[in-house]
């Protein structure tokens, strides 16, 4: 009889994009337990402009998220505060 496994599956590698910004989140599985990283670029460029690392997925997106979501309010501020 087959046994269910007590851990999910792994997500793949995933791609967050919020306004200008875009954040990939890639899974580490060559280790015991995964590590994700979380990297961050503006879109058209190869800078990276933050990066993170978690022991979950969940924790990598929601790191990702909240750092893309400043970063594109820092830039729209920006805009405006020129445009002035």
């Amino acid at each position: 009889m087959p046994t269910e496994s007590s851990t999910p599956p792994e997500r793949s590698n995933t791609r967050i994009l919020i306004g200008n910004h875009f954040a990939d989140i890639i899974i580490n599985r060559e280790r015991e337990i995964p590590i994700y990283y979380w990297i961050a670029q503006q879109l058209g460029s190869a800078d990276i402009v933050g990066w993170g690392q978690e022991d979950t997925f969940e924790k990598a997106e929601k790191g990702a998220k909240e750092f893309l979501d400043e970063r594109n309010r820092f830039t729209r501020t920006l805009a405006t505060s020129a445009s002035d």
